[in-house]
């Protein structure tokens, strides 16, 4: 008998765990030596035996958990100050006659000029034609739910916002991984 077995998510990579990301182990209290008599360590003491104080550590003082460091992204690009130091970081290259940098900072001035006039509307258009054009099975479908994707984010943007072209960019993404999805 031969059993076919199927899964009904895609396998995905799960994501590392970093060891900042594990609880810290708390350190038991093992007294002054295991061989001694005075109480301390074993945790309760014989009718009789005089009884010390609870002794502390500053390590048992430190958070359980470790905090790990953010990684903060600014989002929000200044392309006229980032094309204004490309365009001086060029220039100074020119005047040291190191023709390779030079070239680069204006391949990166162009990338850059390119990125800053995208139109996120004619993207999507352009995805939704790819989509019209290609041989996925569930054509319509796939239409129906990346649309009503970019609507939704672009409208809960919008509400948040009130910037359309971030809002755009935005929708713009969420409707692209949605696409990604029918892709695979």
């Amino acid at each position: 008998m031969k059993k076919i077995s199927y899964r009904n998510k895609q396998l995905c990579l799960m994501p590392t765990v970093s060891p900042e990301d594990l609880p810290s182990i708390p350190e038991a209290e093992e007294g002054f030596s295991g061989s001694a008599n005075l109480g301390v360590g074993r945790g309760l003491a014989m009718p009789g035996e005089p009884v010390t104080p609870a002794m502390y550590s500053e390590q048992e003082e430190r958070p359980f958990f470790t905090n790990r460091k953010k990684n903060v992204s600014n989002k929000n690009m200044d392309y006229d100050e980032l094309l204004e130091l490309l365009i001086n970081m060029a220039d100074e290259m020119d005047n040291q006659e190191d023709s390779v940098l030079a070239n680069f900072a204006d391949f990166l001035i162009k990338k850059v000029a390119v990125q800053k006039s995208l139109n996120y509307s004619w993207l999507f258009r352009d995805l939704l034609i790819k989509i019209v054009d290609s041989d996925i099975h569930n054509q319509n479908e796939a239409l129906i739910n990346i649309t009503r994707q970019f609507n939704k984010i672009l409208k809960l943007h919008i509400n948040l916002d009130n910037n359309m072209s971030e809002a755009m960019k935005e929708a713009y993404q969420g409707s692209m991984s949605r696409a990604k999805e029918y892709v695979k």
